[in-house]
């Protein structure tokens, strides 16, 4: 199967906005080639190795085809091109990120890189590993605004025709990196408060609930996220007189090699009414044939930790692709907040995904 070939636009686009944007590429280009670091306190290492967010061997080789999987890079540079938002990748390459050395990370996940058996220890380490993938993003995202002020004067200096900045230009640049610093951090805190728990094996740091789709699904997933935003991506206020740290949950849809799992879990601190709302929608939409909808809606806006089948985009047809990836362009390329979740009659996929609890038998 080929892949999907971009498209460059013509004539819409003036010189000057391609010009600048090209110095914005420059600049995530670089900060997603240089942010590299071990996540392990005190690590000595300075050699780093691409590290997969989902298991190469134990999960992806499951839905490849021809040696390749589908994911969506959602990129600076399809910014202004017609550009079908997944493509093929080859198993080796989707969904990686230079969090640790070798050694750290061959050593620390062993267990979740093999056949994956759900215990609270694997859970742990699961929800550790989206949390330091987590964690290089937002560096990166950082860098990126770091290195496009420098990357934006250097394209004025050899193109002097472009417009003059705005006065405003260094404020702006100087508050969204102040910004950014700030929320990294956060998500830095967030991620060292699960490594510790890994190092005093406080396997009870993370509360989880284990459920089974009983089938193969041709997807994989793993993310941390938070529950400020909800399943149906509604904005949830949560006090920092609940919860002073960020409220932080883990979702992950993977293979146990009988069938494919869906694992939730989240910090033990969080009050029970954040978590007890999602387990609640879990149970609704696999009743009334709208998991698949709902489940796929919030894995592609929250699309880092996204893999599946590249055949699989076949079954989507025009309403369900543009019903998943409308609020997706919108909020990486414009900047606007995806609509919530529609629950739709009937629902956009019929792919009948049903969930059954089965915690008790795997959490010890």
């Amino acid at each position: 199967m080929k892949t999907e070939k971009s498209i460059k636009l013509k004539g819409d686009i003036p010189e000057w906005l391609q010009k600048i944007s090209a110095a914005t590429l420059l600049a995530s280009q670089k900060a997603f080639s240089s942010t590299q670091f071990c996540a392990t306190k005190g690590c000595p290492e300075t050699d780093f190795q691409w590290c997969h967010v989902i298991p190469e061997a134990a999960q992806l080789n499951q839905i490849a085809e021809d040696g390749k999987v589908s994911w969506l890079p959602m990129r600076e540079r399809d910014r202004w091109t017609l550009h079908m938002f997944w493509e093929e990748t080859p198993k080796a390459r989707a969904l990686v990120f230079k969090g640790f050395c070798n050694k750290c990370d061959n050593d620390l996940f062993e267990k979740i890189d093999s056949n994956l058996s759900i215990t609270k220890e694997t859970n742990l380490l699961l929800a550790y590993r989206a949390a330091c993938y987590f964690n290089w993003r937002y560096e990166v995202d950082l860098n990126s605004v770091v290195f496009k002020k420098d990357s934006i004067l250097e394209m004025k200096r050899k193109n002097p025709d472009l417009p003059d900045l705005k006065d405003t230009f260094e404020a702006s640049h100087e508050n969204q990196v102040k910004h950014l610093s700030a929320r990294r951090d956060e998500v830095k805190k967030m991620m060292h408060s699960v490594r510790e728990a890994i190092y005093n094996k406080n396997y009870d740091f993370i509360t989880s609930r284990v459920f089974d789709f009983d089938e193969e699904l041709p997807i994989r997933y793993s993310l941390a996220g938070t529950f400020v935003t909800s399943l149906l991506n509604e904005k949830i206020f949560v006090s920092q007189i609940d919860h002073p740290e960020m409220p932080m949950l883990f979702l992950h849809v993977l293979s146990d090699e009988t069938s494919t799992k869906l694992i939730f879990s989240w910090f033990s601190s969080v009050p029970d009414q954040y978590p007890l709302e999602w387990l609640d929608q879990f149970e609704t939409f696999s009743h009334s044939g709208h998991l698949a909808d709902v489940l796929l809606r919030f894995m592609f806006i929250s699309n880092h930790g996204l893999v599946f089948r590249p055949s699989f985009n076949k079954v989507l047809r025009h309403e369900g692709t543009n019903y998943l990836t409308s609020p997706l362009s919108g909020q990486v390329y414009h900047g606007l907040t995806p609509e919530v979740t529609r629950i739709c009659h009937p629902p956009y996929f019929d792919f009948a995904w049903k969930l059954r609890e089965v915690t008790d038998q795997y959490l010890i």
